[in-house]
């Protein structure tokens, strides 16, 4: 739960850089797959996608889980 709760920081403090620096349409991060289950990371996605500016979603990728920003249009 540690774990789940730092990421949850660092990725909202990304969310929020992305937010302020209108050039960046859409970004990411890689983390290892085995970390987080689909849950936790659905969870986060709707979060972060509720309280930001910023589209989240995530898609796993081998042995890694992409997670991408996309900011929302205003």
């Amino acid at each position: 739960m540690d774990q789940l709760l730092r990421l949850g920081e660092a990725l909202a403090s990304m969310a929020r850089i992305m937010a302020q620096e209108e050039g960046i349409v859409t970004t990411g991060v890689t983390i290892p797959q085995n970390k987080f289950s689909r849950e936790d990371l659905e969870y986060l996605s709707s979060v972060l996608t509720k309280e930001l500016p910023v589209i989240v979603g995530y898609y796993c990728a081998n042995e890694c889980v992409v997670i991408t920003f996309t900011r929302k249009s205003v």
